[in-house]
């Protein structure tokens, strides 16, 4: 089902918004908002997969919501270090963008 997704909307939405194939710095943010039988599919985790690995090269950070009034009351909460993992350098510039700016036009 996420490979038939990705090539049956996601691949085609990226495409058009310029997001891909191509790789931009930093990460542009997309936030999924699924109507109607979408909003029951993982639309975020959409890609191709080969025995346990992602064939699709990342181009976007992916997330999924039901309404844009829930991400106009979202928190954003940025953890720059975890004790697994490398640390996200650019984690607090994303934060400072805030979904409240972005959803003023709304």
């Amino acid at each position: 089902m996420l490979e038939w997704l990705w090539k049956a909307a996601v691949q085609l939405v990226l495409w058009q918004l310029g997001f891909y194939p191509t790789e931009v710095d930093p990460l542009p943010r997309i936030w999924w908002i699924g109507v109607g039988i979408l909003a029951q599919l993982p639309i975020h985790a959409a890609a191709i997969f080969t025995k346990g690995t992602v064939k699709v090269k990342m181009t976007t950070l992916q997330s999924c919501t039901s309404t844009t009034r829930t991400l106009q009351y979202s928190w954003i909460i940025a953890v720059p270090t975890t004790p697994v993992a490398s640390p996200l350098s650019s984690i607090n510039k994303e934060r400072g963008r805030g979904t409240q700016t972005q959803l003023s036009k709304f």
